[in-house]
């Protein structure tokens, strides 16, 4: 087990528009501008199995999927409504709700715009699929089976998927769709384990594609809900290896996300809260798989703990007006300091 000494402690001063205060709201933008870019994979050699039109089945997936939004967008469509840049109906508010549910981050407001459609050319690229600048009723129920392959985390539909996309008897075309599920949901390290499985095709250039490059230091993503001047917290990393990262993730008491920072080698990185109680916990690691898988099975991972409450030691007091520093593998212990403990977890405990 690898062993990270950890040290706490915080600073007063008066920062200038730093006080005790709420919460402020933000729009979020388009998922254009908020989703981590990644190259396209190559184009497998062989085209994937599109035909998703068989009524029966395509009835089967609509009930398997069991929302009405669905229904509704795919008969609006049938009646020869399409969706194109500048759309504004229930129409594309339905295909915006099928965007998120494949795990894109744009509103779901009913205009389907830039945004929009960057995130369903995204979701085309990561299952093999032609771009688009408009979507009819064939592309849509094209896309319905897919998003159940997607939503279907614990395979309670994998025969009735397989038994579709049945390639010989492994199921390869099945496997490799979920990883282009995974993929196209931002979820790299799950990705490449099911492209590995599927064996299907260019799985291994799918498998290459799904190491994402280094991000830069800082923070990667911050809860637009959670705004705020009124506290700083610093993570100050010390001992690191260049090529060695480092992930921590801010959570509230009631476990919302809050904030998720990187960095590479040894240096500091910062984000401002409001004052409030807090959970914290850290990953690091060689590769790097994105936001959400982090440096998948061969990370290291933990859940810090500050003992400050008898009933839930990973809850810390962070209060406004404070600037907050955490430091990873202490160097030169400081006396005025607070100790901070931590425990091992594995990656998909870390990872919920």
């Amino acid at each position: 087990e690898k062993a990270i000494d950890l040290l706490m402690e915080a600073y007063r001063e008066d920062i200038p528009g730093k006080a005790e205060g709420g919460f402020s709201e933000q729009t979020e933008d388009a998922a254009a501008d908020t989703q981590e870019p990644s190259d396209p994979a190559m184009l497998p050699e062989e085209p994937l199995q599109e035909d998703a039109s068989d009524e029966a089945f395509l009835q089967e997936v609509l009930s398997a999927l069991n929302d009405s939004a669905y229904d509704n967008t795919l008969a609006s469509l049938k009646q020869g409504n399409v969706i194109s840049q500048g759309t504004y109906s229930e129409t594309a508010k339905g295909l915006q709700k099928t965007l998120t549910d494949f795990g894109c981050d744009i509103s779901i407001d009913g205009s389907a715009g830039p945004g929009t459609f960057a995130a369903l050319n995204q979701v085309l690229s990561a299952f093999h699929m032609e771009s688009a600048d408009m979507v009819d009723a064939a592309l849509y129920e094209k896309l319905l089976p897919l998003l159940l392959i997607s939503k279907d985390e614990d395979g309670e539909y994998s025969e009735l998927l397989q038994s579709h996309y049945q390639e010989g008897e492994n199921s390869s075309e099945y496997l490799y769709l979920k990883g282009c599920a995974y993929y196209a949901s931002q979820h790299y390290y799950k990705a490449l384990e099911a492209f590995e499985e599927s064996q299907y095709q260019d799985y291994e250039e799918r498998m290459a594609s799904c190491e994402q490059s280094w991000p830069s230091n800082g923070e990667l993503w911050h809860n637009s809900a959670y705004y705020s001047s009124s506290m700083d917290l610093t993570f100050q990393v010390n001992q690191h290896g260049e090529g060695e990262g480092m992930c921590f993730v801010v959570y509230t008491a009631d476990h919302v996300p809050v904030s998720e920072l990187f960095i590479t080698g040894n240096g500091s990185v910062t984000t401002s809260l409001p004052g409030g109680v807090y959970r914290i916990k850290d990953a690091t690691g060689y590769n790097w798989y994105g936001l959400r898988d982090t440096f998948g099975r061969n990370g290291y991972y933990e859940f810090m703990t500050f003992y400050e409450d008898d009933d839930d030691p990973y809850l810390t007091w962070l209060d406004a007006g404070y600037e907050w520093t955490i430091t990873v593998n202490v160097t030169e212990g400081n006396p005025d300091a607070t100790g901070v403990g931590s425990v091992y977890s594995d990656w998909e405990s870390w990872a919920e």
